[in-house]
C-alpha cells in the first residue's frame, strides 16, 4: 500500500474504507501482473471493469478472497462491504440515531 500514491488520481468514487482498500489492492496487483506482457491473450477480464469504471470490481474480491474461502466468517469479512469495518457508521445506523 506504499505505492497508493499512483493510483489515488485515478479514483471516481469512493464511499466507505472497503471500496478504497479493494481498488488500490486490485490497481496494485495490476500494475505488476506481467502475464499481459508474456501471454497477451490471458489478460486478465477483471482488469478492464477496473479501467473503466475506476472503481473496485467485485467480483475480483471474491476471487482475491477465495483462499479464505475455508473460514466463512474471515471470507465474507472480507468480501462484504458491511462485515468489513465494524466500526465503520452505516447510514441505516446514523439515521435511526
Amino acid at each position: 500500500m506504499r505505492s497508493c500514491a499512483n493510483f489515488i488520481g485515478d479514483i471516481r468514487h469512493v464511499d466507505s474504507y472497503f471500496g478504497l482498500y479493494h481498488y488500490l489492492t486490485q490497481r496494485l496487483l495490476e500494475s505488476i501482473d506481467h502475464t499481459a506482457e508474456v501471454y497477451p491473450d490471458l489478460v486478465n477480464p477483471y482488469y478492464k471493469p477496473l479501467f473503466k469504471y475506476h472503481t473496485y470490481v467485485k467480483d475480483f474480491v471474491k476471487a482475491l478472497n477465495s483462499p479464505f474461502g475455508y473460514n466463512l466468517p474471515r471470507f465474507k469479512n472480507l468480501s462484504i462491504r458491511e462485515l468489513f469495518d465494524r466500526n465503520e457508521l452505516q447510514e441505516e445506523k446514523v439515521e435511526q440515531s
